[in-house]
């Protein structure tokens, strides 16, 4: 139901393998055919990891941005069902935590219906609000800036373009991708990141997954990278996943000798222009960022994220009930 690159094949499996994370399996639920109907990618949590109680917990890692599981539009209702019966009918695991979910989606909804309806208890966590883009011309995007950020935008425009050529394209095809990749590395870590060793680049596993990742999306032109050019030369790119009608942003890089022309602030503004000009089937661009991060000044609509965790068996309920008063007291003090 809902969109999410961040638990498919092709980006879990270079993600497990290269950066070796223990303990992942999969949890899933299968028709009577053999089709998946949900699936999942689980981090398996056991008492000697500091836990009151083995648990469940959707993968997360420094590079997924949504774990929401993925659920088939085919008789949600039935998968999700008999999801929360077989948990409820076993006794190894006491809770399934989902930490970045889309909360106000239907999947959401009938996912937390669902299991209350199965006698699981379904507690939310804190939310969060990520800028996220209609795709639209950088114009419009501009016209829901403040009056002083539109000007110096515009200034830090009219600055590039007193260096030489400006322009803009999109990178998507298999032959296109590699050549993309090779900038985009060098330029992520050309600035701060590579200084501090946060790259892709500045460990090798990482690189790895990287190269893989985006190798795996190629094959179906689902990994896309927004190039800004200067007199020929790339200056600035981001890296894209598209799941369904929804892109996501991955990561971004650009020239940091050139940075009092807002390379990151018109890469994106770009970006959105040129996917309602070229792609019009993708309705929304998720920035993967924070509200407050630069992406937010530029892009002005917010989508709400929450965490989840489901429990079942008694201790759990008691554990968790446990979790929620201490919380509700601490806020209250504070």
């Amino acid at each position: 139901m809902c969109a999410n690159p961040f638990v498919e094949p092709a980006f879990v499996i270079p993600l497990v393998c290269n950066l070796r994370i223990p303990r992942v399996g999969l949890l899933r639920v299968r028709d009577k055919e053999g089709d998946w109907k949900f699936v999942t990618p689980v981090v398996q949590y056991h008492y000697e990891q500091g836990r009151p109680l083995p648990e469940l917990r959707a993968l997360s890692s420094k590079y997924t941005f949504i774990d929401q599981p993925l659920v088939s539009k085919i008789d949600p209702v039935l998968t999700l069902t008999s999801l929360f019966g077989a948990l409820s009918s076993q006794r190894q695991w006491h809770g399934l935590g989902v930490e970045v979910n889309l909360s106000q989606s239907d999947q959401s909804e009938l996912t937390d219906f669902v299991a209350v309806s199965s006698g699981v208890e379904c507690h939310p966590g804190e939310t969060i609000l990520r800028p996220v883009a209609v795709p639209a011309s950088a114009e419009e995007l501009l016209s829901d800036c403040s009056r002083s950020r539109r000007k110096s935008l515009r200034k830090s425009w009219k600055l590039l373009e007193s260096y030489g050529k400006v322009e803009y394209r999109l990178a998507r095809t298999a032959a296109e991708i590699p050549r993309a990749v090779e900038q985009f590395l060098r330029l992520e870590s050309a600035g701060w990141k590579g200084e501090n060793q946060t790259s892709l680049d500045s460990h090798a596993d990482d690189h790895r997954f990287f190269l893989e990742m985006c190798e795996n999306f190629s094959r179906t032109n689902r990994c896309l990278f927004g190039e800004l050019l200067l007199n020929g030369s790339v200056i600035a790119s981001t890296c894209n996943l598209l799941s369904q009608q929804t892109l996501f942003a991955f990561k971004i890089g650009w020239e940091p000798n050139l940075a009092k022309c807002s390379l990151g602030h018109w890469s994106e503004l770009l970006l959105a222009e040129e996917i309602a000009k070229q792609i019009p089937e993708i309705r929304l661009i998720d920035s993967c960022s924070s509200e407050d991060s630069y992406v937010g000044r530029v892009w002005h609509r917010r989508q709400e994220l929450a965490s989840r965790i489901y429990v079942w068996s008694r201790r759990a309920r008691i554990v968790q009930g446990a979790k929620s008063v201490a919380k509700a007291f601490v806020k209250r003090s504070g």
